[in-house]
């Protein structure tokens, strides 16, 4: 089974995608265009109670789609993606 990271990331424009990391690789699931990868909250809840199916779905992801980035060895500070809190809508607590 691949390593499979779902997060949040910016582009230069400055709109928030939920993203997939695999084979050290990010992909934007909201550029599919899926109402269940519009967010992280989107996706947590079209997939409650279907983790097997869900998971299964985004390992089909890099066969599909194209990476955002290409290759290491040709990027530039521009082209680099922020990373974001995984956190779009969902309530959280914290404890100290």
């Amino acid at each position: 089974m691949p390593e499979l990271y779902l997060c949040r990331f910016s582009s230069s424009g400055g709109q928030a995608h939920l993203g997939l990391v695999a084979n050290q690789q990010l992909y934007d699931l909201t550029a599919t265009c899926r109402p269940e990868y519009s967010g992280m909250a989107a996706w947590l809840q079209a997939t409650a109670g279907r983790s097997t199916e869900a998971i299964a779905a985004l390992e089909k992801i890099p066969s599909v789609a194209q990476p955002v980035l290409p290759p290491r060895l040709s990027w530039t500070q521009g082209d680099l993606p922020s990373f974001m809190c995984p956190l779009d809508q969902q309530k959280w607590w914290l404890a100290g």
